[in-house]
C-alpha cells in the first residue's frame, strides 16, 4: 500500500505542468536589438549587466541602451516547485486519512479539526454497534446515533478533501504573486503580495 501511494505521488509530481508568471527585463538597444533576461547589475551612466535564459551574461554600455522595460512572461513549468502544493495530492491524502491533506499543506489547525471530527464521529458510530452470535449489528434504538456518526465521518472526509485542494490552489496563487525586485549572485530581493483581511499587503524577503 505504501509503495502504491509513493508511485502515485511521484507520478503526479513528475507529470504535472503549470503556468507561472515570471518577471522579465526587456532591454532595447539603439542598434535595434532587443535583449530579454534579468538585470543583475546596473551602474547609472556606465554599464548594464543582464543574464539571459541559459545563464549567459551580457554587458552593455548605458550609452547604447535606448530604454528598459519590465514585463511578466507566462511560462509552462514542469516538475516540482519549492513551496508549491499539488491539489490532487492533498485531496488523495485526505481521502486516505482526513486531515492528512491539511498536514501536506502545513495547515496544522485544519488537520487537527478534520482528523478530530472524523475520530469523534467514528467513536459515536462504533459505540452504537452491538454484538451477538451473528456478529455486529445496529439496534433499532441506536439507529439515529449510528446515522449521525456515519454522516459525521463522511462529512469530515469529504470536507477535508475539498479544503485540501482549495488550500493548495491558494498557496500556488500566492507563489505566483511573488515578484523578484533584485537578483544578483549575492542577494535576492523578492516582493510577496499577501492577503491581509479584505486588503492586500506586501512582504519583502532577503536571501544572502
Amino acid at each position: 500500500m505504501k509503495r502504491f501511494i509513493f508511485i502515485v505521488c511521484f507520478f503526479v509530481f513528475a507529470t504535472t505542468g503549470y503556468a507561472q508568471q515570471i518577471p522579465v527585463d526587456v532591454v532595447y538597444l539603439k542598434d535595434g536589438s532587443i535583449v530579454q533576461g534579468i538585470i543583475i547589475e546596473q551602474i547609472p551612466d556606465d554599464t548594464l549587466k543582464i543574464r539571459i535564459q541559459g545563464g549567459s551574461v551580457f554587458v552593455f554600455k548605458m550609452e547604447d541602451v535606448l530604454k528598459i522595460n519590465r514585463t511578466l512572461k507566462s511560462v509552462q513549468t514542469h516538475g516540482y516547485q519549492i513551496g508549491r502544493k499539488e491539489p490532487v495530492v492533498g485531496c488523495l491524502l485526505s481521502f486516505l486519512v482526513p486531515g492528512a491533506g491539511q498536514l501536506y499543506n502545513e495547515d496544522f489547525g485544519g488537520a487537527g479539526l478534520f482528523f478530530g471530527s472524523f475520530m469523534l464521529s467514528s467513536i459515536v458510530f462504533f459505540s452504537s454497534l452491538e454484538e451477538d452470535v451473528f456478529g455486529w449489528y445496529i439496534p433499532d434504538n441506536n439507529r439515529t446515533t449510528a446515522t449521525l456518526g456515519l454522516v459525521g465521518m463522511l462529512t469530515a472526509s469529504i470536507c477535508s478533501m475539498i479544503d485540501a485542494a482549495i488550500t493548495a490552489q491558494d498557496i500556488n496563487k500566492q507563489l505566483e504573486n511573488r515578484i523578484t525586485l533584485l537578483e544578483s549572485d549575492e542577494v535576492v530581493l523578492t516582493l510577496n503580495l499577501l492577503p491581509a483581511r479584505s486588503d492586500y499587503g506586501a512582504m519583502l524577503s532577503f536571501r544572502f
